[in-house]
């Protein structure tokens, strides 16, 4: 659904199309001490056959040298008995040459590799080319065989735009709920077999580090998901 909506959302441009006044933009205008700032954080859930899959794009500008540390990704899932995986990565530097024509350097494949972290976990590793202060950086990717997650708009930088949508077959109901400090847009869809859930939140700021806090994010702007009930045979089952 994300995809199939991006013609649609103004601020869901395609992957690839990069916006020439972004990467001339020299700071974030809602956070001017921010190093870096994503653009664009949108996740899609959804249901594939019995499987829970998701879809994730992310497009982050970097500021200065301090935000490079954004151009090394570490995708982590769950690997053990091959329950999870994530596929279908796609990654690229976008910069300005000499003349001002946007310069695309794409991450080769050769170049993503996997790092094994315990017998559980496992991460799917690979950094940027060609980044300096001033790039915009852009990847995707498919997360299968996940269940329900918890979506964070707000990150350590400031988020330009973060949109998150679930669609689920039409007897499954599940619930979104949100824990915010900041304005939201939402949208519920009832469709002929599926229902389709939409938040997005725009200009985030930034929840950078705090004394004495414990688990930041139990403060950090998100929405809290669950399975509310689920019907067989015409009979709704409460979970």
């Amino acid at each position: 659904f994300s995809q199939k909506n991006k013609d649609k959302n103004p601020n869901l441009p395609a992957f690839g199309t990069v916006d020439k006044a972004d990467l001339e933009m020299k700071k974030c205008d809602f956070d001017d001490k921010a190093e870096a700032m994503v653009l664009i954080d949108d996740g899609a859930l959804e249901t594939i056959g019995d499987d829970l899959q998701f879809k994730r794009r992310l497009r982050i500008k970097i500021f200065n040298t301090k935000g490079l540390e954004w151009a090394d990704v570490h995708l982590r899932y769950f690997s053990e008995r091959n329950l999870q995986d994530i596929t279908g990565i796609e990654a690229q530097t976008y910069n300005l040459d000499a003349n001002g024509n946007i310069v695309v350097t794409k991450v080769e494949k050769k170049l993503i590799y996997e790092k094994k972290i315990n017998k559980k976990y496992t991460e799917k590793v690979f950094t940027f080319p060609d980044v300096k202060a001033g790039s915009v950086i852009e990847y995707r990717f498919k997360h299968t065989g996940i269940g329900l997650i918890d979506w964070y708009f707000q990150r350590s930088i400031p988020v330009r735009y973060s949109h998150f949508t679930m669609e689920f077959p039409a007897e499954i109901e599940v619930a979104a709920v949100p824990y915010c400090s900041h304005q939201y847009e939402s949208d519920r869809q009832m469709r002929s077999t599926t229902n389709l859930i939409t938040y997005s939140m725009s200009n985030v700021p930034a929840f950078r580090d705090e004394p004495f806090i414990i688990n930041e994010d139990f403060y950090r702007d998100r929405l809290e998901t669950k399975m509310v009930a689920y019907t067989v045979g015409g009979r709704r089952v409460n979970r």
